[in-house]
């Protein structure tokens, strides 16, 4: 059997302030009440988790020398398409199927190819702006690429070359923010190129390496020093928000830092200030449909004014209402989608557990 990583829950209460983030910034930008330039945060809170979790999954797995190393890869990919293709897929048809027959515009053509298989980070890269509808979801093509090539690197890799390879991943990215910050002079949208996105995805990767191996030299340091820490590198980030450097090479460095920090103190349970916060058990509920929640919540306030508009009922003014009712239907459509699609097929997932 597998050695089975222990579940975190107050990372499920840190996936449900990323959510709200990227819900917030969406939904006052398209309520016009303020300026949130914060969404993008909690992006990067939703990589760093990633990195961590998958790779601390992959190592704790490659120890079991008695299960071929395809084997392993296998079973990880189909329980992440379990997990992931289902609810994304029927979202991407529904959508595509409206725009085909009741004409709603979801992006140009020859797009659909690129949400079929999980690239629109780079039609945005080619083409700039698509939908509002589906914009959001390049950081969903972004993970699933690193899901389809992280687990090949890290178990086969020599086990003296893993905090070489990580490290150099990690670094790939620092040059490809870099290269797009100083170089780049194209049109397109470069936030969803995969490998500015490495700096993220390693620094969680480097976690799970350090608790994997049990660094503790380093884990005493952070378990010391990290709360004053994570003040440190959410002010650096405030402060080039503030002061509009936050497209600059600079910016992405301390939101990553702040991510890995906070996903330090939820892994090893680190009693800070931010404690009975990750302990809330609604932030912990909403965190378990977070993937949903990301995922429904941009076309929510089109629908929910189109149908709105049809049944012609009294127009809300009050732009806090509505806010607050789109917000509780993303939440409500995450949890329908949670209790009558995904907990069913995670008895399938289940069976690929080794």
């Amino acid at each position: 059997m597998s050695k089975r990583i222990v579940y975190i829950n107050q990372l499920d209460s840190l996936r449900a302030i990323a959510a709200i983030m990227v819900l917030c910034a969406h939904y006052v930008e398209d309520l016009n009440i303020f300026h949130f330039p914060y969404g993008g945060y909690g992006v990067q809170i939703f990589f760093v988790i990633s990195g961590f979790l998958i790779t601390s999954i992959l190592l704790s797995q490659k120890n079991i020398l008695d299960i071929p190393k395809r084997k392993l890869v296998f079973n990880f990919i189909i329980k992440r398409a379990l997990r992931l293709f289902p609810i994304y897929y029927l979202f991407v048809f529904f959508l595509f199927g409206l725009s085909i027959t009741g004409g709603l515009w979801i992006c140009r053509e020859g797009g659909f190819w690129y949400y079929l298989t999980y690239t629109q980070n780079y039609f945005f890269y080619l083409y700039d702006f698509q939908s509002p509808l589906l914009n959001h979801s390049w950081s969903l093509a972004v993970e699933e690429q690193f899901y389809i090539i992280w687990p090949f690197f890290i178990l086969f890799l020599p086990r003296k070359m893993e905090l070489f390879f990580i490290i150099s991943i990690t670094l790939i990215g620092v040059f490809a923010n870099f290269y797009f910050s100083n170089y780049y002079s194209g049109m397109g949208t470069t936030k969803g190129v995969t490998f500015s996105h490495f700096f993220t995805l390693g620094t969680g990767a480097l976690l799970a390496y350090i608790k994997t191996y049990q660094c503790n030299y380093i884990v005493d340091f952070f378990k010391k020093h990290c709360q004053w820490m994570l003040v440190v590198v959410f002010l650096l980030s405030v402060f080039f928000s503030v002061t509009k450097f936050d497209s600059s090479f600079f910016s992405p460095f301390p939101i990553a830092l702040m991510s890995a920090f906070l996903v330090f103190i939820c892994s090893y349970s680190v009693n800070t200030f931010l404690t009975p916060v990750l302990n809330l058990k609604l932030l912990q509920d909403i965190g378990k449909i977070s993937y949903g929640v990301y995922l429904y919540h941009k076309p929510i306030p089109f629908f929910f004014n189109f149908i709105y508009a049809k049944l012609s009922l009294p127009i809300i003014s009050n732009k806090i209402i509505l806010f607050c009712i789109y917000f509780m239907l993303t939440i409500i459509i995450a949890k329908l989608s949670m209790k009558l699609i995904e907990k069913p097929i995670f008895k399938i997932k289940e069976k690929f557990d080794l």
